[in-house]
């Protein structure tokens, strides 16, 4: 592993999306960039191939799509139960507000911004540093290290919600138990960056 590298990424991802604080989607996609630019700097097109060849592997079985689309799932399930049940769905007035009102072409918007948006951090958290941090350490020590960074990299967006800092470190046990999936997934499926994005939809910051 080039620690040099995958420290100077770390890094950069947190210059790049806390630079960009202000502006919808694109702290997101910081790791993503980061990862980018360290590997121009150092693997070049083999780098570029391997992340290429993540994001493209489908063909991994049918049990592991069903693993890596069952938030989404459990979500439409939910939706349908409270229609059944005459109940009112969540108001996301608020949410389509910054893609310009409650129209469909907001709601597009926000569903292209929030796969950017996951697409941006995977691709730098599991298709760069996860395989970096793996060439050291077993998969939970290697996830150990990643959770911990991907956590704190999520301060600044408590801090753009105007979220209590108080609960940053009950965010902590929901950064755990995602990350440790995520790795089972990632090495379940190959290496498929694909459906580690499927499993984990962000919000549009």
């Amino acid at each position: 592993m080039n620690s040099c590298a995958l420290a100077a990424s770390f890094l950069l991802a947190y210059v790049i999306s806390w630079a960009a604080w202000a502006i919808p989607v694109l702290p997101s996609l910081g790791p993503m960039l980061a990862a980018i630019a360290v590997i121009a700097l150092t693997t070049g097109r083999a780098g570029f191939r391997g992340l290429l060849s993540g994001l493209t592997r489908w063909r991994v079985g049918l049990r592991w799509w069903l693993v890596a689309t069952s938030p989404v799932a459990l979500f439409l399930l939910t939706l349908a139960a409270l229609l059944l049940t005459g109940q009112s769905l969540p108001d996301s007035t608020d949410v389509l507000r910054q893609f310009g009102g409650s129209s469909g072409a907001a709601a597009f918007l926000f569903v292209l911004a929030t796969v950017a948006a996951s697409v941006g951090e995977e691709v730098g958290w599991r298709g760069y540093a996860l395989p970096q941090l793996q060439r050291r350490f077993r998969p939970l020590p290697a996830t150990s290290v990643l959770r911990v960074l991907w956590w704190l990299w999520h301060v600044e967006f408590f801090i753009i919600d105007k979220l209590p800092l108080s609960q940053f470190p009950a965010h902590l046990v929901e950064v755990v138990a995602v990350a440790i999936i995520l790795t089972w997934l990632y090495n379940r499926s190959r290496g498929s960056i694909l459906l580690v994005v499927n499993f984990t939809p962000r919000t549009t910051r």
